[in-house]
């Protein structure tokens, strides 16, 4: 998990595993809910600053986001897959 730019891990782990052969696909933790607040409270913070971004720029962070993601399609439709069965 992230919050406010940070990498943050939960006090609980668990395994994501394939519901079709029960393969270990990932570990990852749960949000405690002072994690959730964090978080809440950093998207808070930032928004009225985000808001003030010129159209471009938030139209230019999407289009990278967009980028990225077409650039890994492989690697995330195999994830998916192995989550999902």
């Amino acid at each position: 998990m992230w919050v406010a730019g940070e990498p943050v891990h939960g006090d609980q782990s668990f395994d994501i595993r394939s519901p079709y052969d029960g393969a270990l696909v990932a570990t990852t933790s749960w949000a405690t809910a002072g994690q959730v607040e964090a978080a809440v409270r950093a998207a808070d913070d930032v928004r009225d600053e985000a808001a003030a971004l010129p159209i471009y720029l938030r139209a230019e962070a999407l289009l990278a986001t967009s980028r990225a993601i077409a650039d890994r399609a492989e690697e995330l439709a195999r994830l998916i897959t192995a989550e999902n069965g």
